[in-house]
């Protein structure tokens, strides 16, 4: 039993030592005991004689140190067990279960990875019994042992509900069963061996005289990997926003193309083409799907392609599970379910960072009674990102835009050009005019990365060069730096955006060298993997603890550092720390402007002294270059208090109220209306208040319902917006309508330099949102509380919410567009099927009734 272990001269020379070797031999569950007995095999004094001498003597070295090393074991069996375990912890042990082709791209370039996380390590542990074949597997038609029972499979797979949390690589975690089992599924069709019960009445329904034994060797490949792989889906994931499904894709395709196989995976998603995704369906092999609940589900109305290839899936992965529910998909997941083999014939996968009663009932009717749960979260820790700090700074309506730059400023400070933020806003319209201040040139010059001197800056003072007046040096890519380019990069993610703009805005962000800040609404907050996000901030309140949890759940990932801030303003909102926040690791920091200014104050002055810059007033970057001079707080608008002359607070309010800065933006309005609520960014279906992206369309300066939304300030549309936003969250804060009325106008008249006028509501639009102007002083055409003395007589209530596109709160929410949404475009079936001639259907509810057809080109319709 050791000798065989001990011929292996690759294994002893890659363990290097001795006290390696006894590790080698307590991975191959070698006793203590056994490896003493080796000692004899080996004498000090050579006797052993033959070509093989020089080898001997290697053995016999590390034999003895073996011997020694489990001499001095104090707990043998505890040495063995960690040794054990840290190498079952490496991706390299996975080797001879998982197919070599997957093992080889995971620990080779460009992943090179070593060890697994906790995730994927308790997911392959199960790895055998994930990957069984489902119930009913049997030989083809035609077969060796076609017609024994006994080949039958009696049981399947095991299914799982795992929990998990965010960044913890459960992406890897579920690809890595689902594409090995497919790989399997593939070479048993090719050998005969076994076929899912669900292919196999696709195979007879389509070729009813399919015989295995009639074809030849290259025709049974074919077969296999033609007929099978591009009739029936391998894996299918579903996920919840467009954003996670393309990274789970791009994921999946990155291992693809390093295992160097015709393995293919397909994105089905709003936002792009239906007949480019479905002409890709039709002329590849259907590997991995990977899909949103909105258009799936439209596909599977609409294409019988895509029906008959589902009803055959190998897998089923849902990620993100509480997600999907949390964003209404219950309904949809259900109609999908419908198309797909029953759960003993597949095999199911539910990953999910919290496990809810929600999620537990899902899991009992999707998964299998052969089912295992896997916790990943340590016992007693929540899914709250304990590790990473956690501020709220309630703070006074004019210092919310400010608190949000300083909060910027002072990630620059600390982490220089490695600063990577992301800023959530709550709704569309505020994350544009979020991004519209910090790419302000005047205000973006100030940021400590464009006054303090650069690494190039550095390197050229200390090598005695000034550097050219023309020059900064070369960035990071080698591209020589122009004098006024800034080191700070602004990206801007909402759902106005098309989905091919927010793929490159993601795309990045994500590969960015350079200090970078992604201003975003909660498109980003779900799943999502950015890379070394060094710090959240959060403007204005969450709409509930999860979505929290999600937003700062992408910093502190795998590990690593980070910080979270939240910018809530005083009096209305300032509560949401003891209710919503109260089971959580938030520190709530009244006057929160001022100790934010402080904070940067104290870092900024720290810095330079750290650095040893001399103290200069602002120059150019070219004037800097090799001197080493750097703003000092004292000098920065960003470090001024706000009683100053000249303070940051009275240049954003004096930028917002001068109407020329806002000539030519337009917030856009294109899909007012329409909505993306709890389907996120899944368009078609609307939303109710406070449950979605743009939360509520935004209106004209008349708080009509936008039909002309070019009149008065465009500020009038952020506070619309905002508006019908902090409606959703008048229940979760405990408070009245009229109190977050009364908050909701002074944040606009202070925050946004709005008119009393543009900061109110007419009474039409009051009476809407349930808020009764009468009580408060009146609307339009009366006095309005907190609009002084003057009235505004003459003017009636105007302005139906939504007009003919939805309704408001406590209704189904806006039909919305339904151009690109779940209802599809067509009333109608698309019978595109990549000019093959589809087969006849008839659609009797969810399932179909399939006629007889032919089998074109390896696809079956």
């Amino acid at each position: 039993m050791v000798m065989p272990l001990l011929r292996s001269s690759r294994m002893l020379r890659q363990a290097g030592t001795g006290a390696a070797c006894a590790r080698l031999l307590a991975q191959r569950s070698v006793a203590p005991g056994m490896a003493r007995a080796i000692v004899p095999s080996f004498p000090s004094s050579s006797r052993l004689s033959g070509p093989s001498s020089v080898s001997s003597v290697y053995f016999r070295q590390y034999a003895s140190e073996a011997a020694q090393a489990a001499q001095v074991q104090q707990e043998p069996d505890a040495v063995v067990a960690d040794a054990s375990e840290d190498e079952a912890r490496r991706f390299a042990s996975l080797e001879g279960r998982l197919n070599h082709y997957i093992v080889d791209a995971l620990t080779g370039a460009p992943f090179n990875y070593d060890k697994m996380s906790e995730v994927q390590y308790q997911v392959t542990n199960h790895l055998e019994e994930i990957v069984a074949p489902v119930q009913g597997t049997g030989p083809l038609p035609g077969s060796k042992g076609a017609n024994d029972e006994e080949a039958i499979v009696q049981q399947g797979p095991t299914d799982l509900l795992v929990k998990a949390k965010t960044g913890t690589g459960k992406t890897l975690a579920f690809l890595m069963p689902a594409i090995e089992a497919r790989l399997r599924n593939v070479e048993a069709v090719k050998k005969g061996t076994a076929m899912t019960p669900a292919f196999r009445r696709l195979l007879t329904k389509n070729q009813p005289d399919f015989d295995f034994s009639a074809l030849s060797q290259s025709q049974r490949k074919s077969f296999a990997h033609k007929t099978y792989t591009r009739n029936s889906v391998g894996a299918l994931i579903i996920s919840p926003t467009r954003e996670l499904a393309v990274q789970i894709s791009n994921e999946a395709k990155k291992l693809d193309q390093e295992m160097g196989m015709d393995f293919n995976v397909h994105t089905l998603m709003g936002g792009q083409e239906k007949r480019q995704q479905l002409r890709a369906w039709s002329s590849r092999s259907l590997d991995v799907v990977v899909a949103t609940p909105g258009r799936l589900e439209a596909l599977l109305q609409e294409s019988p392609t895509v029906r008959s290839a589902l009803s055959a899936t190998e897998t089923l992965i849902f990620d993100e599970a509480d997600t999907l529910l949390e964003m209404g998909f219950r309904d949809s997941i259900n109609n999908i379910v419908e198309y797909l083999p029953p759960k003993k014939e597949r095999r199911t996968l539910l990953f999910s960072a919290t496990v809810p009663v929600e999620i537990r009932q899902v899991a009992q009717e999707l998964l299998s009674s052969r089912r295992r749960f896997i916790d990943c979260v340590p016992e007693g820790e929540s899914n709250v990102h304990a590790h990473i700090g956690q501020t709220a700074y309630i703070v006074k309506p004019e210092e919310q835009f400010t608190s949000m730059m300083r909060l910027l400023a002072h990630d620059q400070v600390v982490h220089g050009e490695k600063s990577r933020v992301i800023v959530f806003c709550p709704t569309a319209k505020m994350t544009q005019l979020a991004s519209i201040l910090i790419k302000q040139q005047d205000f973006l010059a100030e940021f400590p990365l464009n006054v303090f001197p650069s690494e190039e800056d550095e390197s050229a003072s200390m090598n005695g060069r000034r550097g050219d007046r023309g020059d900064r040096g070369r960035d990071r890519y080698g591209n020589r730096r122009p004098v006024d380019r800034p080191r700070v990069e602004i990206h801007e993610m909402h759902s106005r955006l098309t989905q091919q703009q927010r793929d490159r805005v993601a795309q990045r962000f994500r590969n960015s060298r350079a200090a970078s800040v992604l201003v975003t609404s909660d498109l980003s907050a779900r799943g999502v993997d950015y890379p070394d996000v060094t710090r959240v901030i959060q403007v204005d309140l969450p709409r509930n603890k999860d979505q929290y949890v999600h937003r700062i759940g992408r910093t502190g990932r795998a590990g690593k550092a980070g910080r979270a801030d939240m910018i809530i303003l005083e009096g209305w909102q300032d509560s949401w720390p003891e209710i919503e926040g109260r089971d959580l690791p938030v520190k709530a920091v009244r006057k929160g402007g001022e100790a934010i200014r402080q904070e940067l104050v104290e870092a900024w002055d720290q810095k330079v002294a750290e650095k040893g810059w001399k103290a200069g007033e602002a120059s150019s970057p070219a004037e800097r270059v090799g001197k080493e001079i750097a703003l000092p707080a004292s000098q920065s608008r960003f470090c001024a208090s706000a009683e100053s002359g000249e303070s940051l607070e009275q240049s954003v309010l004096a930028y917002m109220t001068n109407e020329t800065n806002f000539e030519h933006v337009r917030f856009d309005t294109s899909k007012d209306g329409q909505g993306s609520g709890t389907r996120g960014n899944e368009t078609g279906r609307g939303s109710r208040v406070g449950k979605g992206d743009e939360d509520v369309p935004l209106f004209g300066a008349d708080g009509s319902s936008g039909q002309n939304p070019s009149e008065g300030s465009p500020l009038r549309h952020v506070w619309m917006a905002s508006m019908g936003y902090w409606i959703g969250l008048v229940g979760s804060l405990r408070i009245q309508k009229s109190d977050l009325y009364r908050g909701a106008q002074a944040w606009g008249r202070a925050a946004l330099g709005l008119s009393d006028r543009d900061s109110s509501l007419s009474r039409s639009m009051a009476s809407k949102m349930g808020i009764s102007l009468d009580q408060m002083g009146g609307g339009w055409g009366g006095r309005r509380v907190g609009a002084g003395d003057s009235s505004r007589g003459g003017r009636s209530g105007r302005g139906d919410y939504g007009g003919r596109s939805g309704g408001y709160a406590g209704r189904r929410g806006y039909p919305g567009d339904r151009r690109d949404g779940m209802y599809g475009s067509h009333t109608g079936r698309d019978r595109y099927d990549g000019g093959k001639q589809p087969w006849t259907e008839r659609m009797d509810g969810k399932r179909s009734a399939r006629s007889r057809g032919q089998l074109d080109n390896g696809r079956w319709a």
